[in-house]
């Protein structure tokens, strides 16, 4: 999860919002039957300069006479076709203590082997994990950051199997971090994923690390810093996430469906919670609301392509939904100020009785885990909850590239929108002087925290380093 270029600095932030995460998903993991024989991963780091890690596998044949290994050629949440298997060297396969294996690929990330009627087989290989992105591998002095999806060949197959993780870390570090289970076994950096979805979607930050602890509604949340940490402030970031994160246990659940719902409307909601959990002031959060709006309006591709064709096109469509170019729209972008504008709606549409948060919540209750949902249903929903037919604003909104109308937003909440006359084009987002009592009120509802009445929230119970 590291962006290619940054300082090792900013690379110490990033591990930490890296394994922040992969804390926040243990809380969705839903357990499943295992009734396969898992396969069985040793990584080791033995030269942390040399940007290799050596990997070995275990791997269950079932009695098959044949077997299909693969590498995939995406990463979850980032939706751009990419070649991991081109960063595997010295790749072979063996019967455990006995012969080499032949092998052959049927495809560029495949691997076909034959067993020789081995239950068992054991891959080597070698990944350069020498690029730093939210979907490839870094190895340096200091740090290791895994990606699943990159590092893990795996069977093809349709079961879900257990996947085992064993870190092998060089003297110098300290510590291997990650959303996995632990595998209660005694030994160090062990790790189970329920199935290969899970391992793929679970990044591993290893080496010298700084680990600060907190815990809020009996779930640990571990924020770790890497690379040049030293003049990070590691707990008063561990007390902010620990603010993020208690805000989020109140209100989220992650919602997978349409990729404006699911990526843009939760950076609505992800960035909405920062000021919500005190981090950020009203003024601060209506900047970064102006420098939204200009950055969609500064896009030729709003007038070009709706937000719903962005979704659906999004393997051809810029770089996953970022950098969008002349003739594309980013549902990020686009996704993020929809959220703001149908939340606005809905408030005004009840007279503040009801919000997209409650459109939130209901969605997941009926939506939530395996099943997911369609646009149609997420809209209905949203009808459910506002009580108006919303068809023309999903219309005008959403299918086509019509500009954005800000009316319920700016009448609600008591806000000017204004462009600037010079060449930036800058947007500008604010308080009006003459907004009345009732404005002003709903304002500080929408931008006060989303708890209730019941919620046990614990905040950072210790720290640690």
């Amino acid at each position: 999860m590291f962006i290619g270029g940054v300082s090792r600095a900013r690379a110490a932030t990033t591990a930490l919002l890296v394994s922040l995460v992969c804390a926040l998903a243990v809380w969705q993991q839903t357990p499943r039957a295992q009734s396969s024989d898992p396969i069985s991963y040793t990584v080791r780091i033995a030269n942390p300069d040399k940007q290799y890690a050596d990997v070995e596998a275990i791997v269950p044949t079932d009695g098959a006479d044949s077997i299909d290994l693969m590498m995939p050629i995406w990463s979850p949440g980032y939706y751009r076709v990419e070649d991991y298997a081109s960063k595997i060297e010295a790749f072979n396969a063996r019967i455990p203590d006995g012969p080499a294996l032949v092998s052959e690929p049927p495809k560029q990330n495949r691997w076909r082997i034959q067993t020789r009627g081995a239950r068992r087989i054991v891959l080597r290989y070698r990944v350069l994990c020498a690029q730093r992105s939210v979907t490839t591998n870094w190895i340096d002095a200091d740090y290791a950051v895994l990606n699943g999806a990159p590092t893990f060949i795996t069977l093809v197959e349709q079961r879900r199997r257990p996947h085992d993780v064993q870190i092998e870390l060089p003297p110098a570090w300290t510590h291997a971090m990650t959303g996995l289970d632990d595998v209660r076994d005694g030994k160090p950096h062990h790790f189970r994923a329920a199935d290969y979805e899970t391992l793929v979607d679970s990044p591993i930050v290893a080496g010298k690390l700084a680990v600060h602890e907190f815990e809020v509604a009996g779930k640990k949340h571990f924020v770790v810093g890497a690379g040049d940490y030293a003049s990070w402030d590691g707990p008063a970031a561990t007390r902010d996430l620990a603010a993020v994160v208690a805000e989020a246990y109140r209100f989220w659940g992650f919602l997978p469906g349409s990729l404006w719902i699911s990526e843009g409307v939760t950076s609505y909601y992800s960035n909405l919670m920062i000021v919500r959990a005190g981090l950020q002031t009203p003024d601060a959060y209506l900047d970064a609301l102006s420098a939204l709006i200009g950055r969609l309006q500064a896009a030729p591709g709003r007038l070009q392509q709706s937000v719903e064709q962005s979704s659906r096109e999004v393997w051809g469509n810029s770089n996953s939904g970022v950098n969008p170019s002349a003739n594309t729209v980013s549902y990020y972008n686009k996704g993020e100020l929809l959220g703001l504008l149908l939340d606005a709606k809905i408030r005004r549409a009840t007279n503040g009785r009801s919000s997209f948060d409650d459109v939130i919540r209901l969605a997941y209750q009926r939506y939530a885990g395996e099943r997911g949902f369609t646009e149609l249903e997420f809209r209905a929903t949203a009808e459910e909850i506002a009580g108006i037919d919303l068809s023309d604003w999903w219309r005008k909104s959403v299918s086509s590239t019509e500009e954005l109308d800000y009316t319920d937003l700016l009448e609600w909440y008591g806000l000017r929108l204004t462009a600037s006359s010079g060449p930036a084009g800058e947007w500008s987002l604010r308080r009006r002087d003459d907004a009345t009592d009732a404005q002003a009120a709903h304002l500080r509802t929408w931008l006060a925290s989303s708890g209730r009445s019941g919620d046990r929230i614990l905040m950072p119970k210790h720290v640690a380093m």
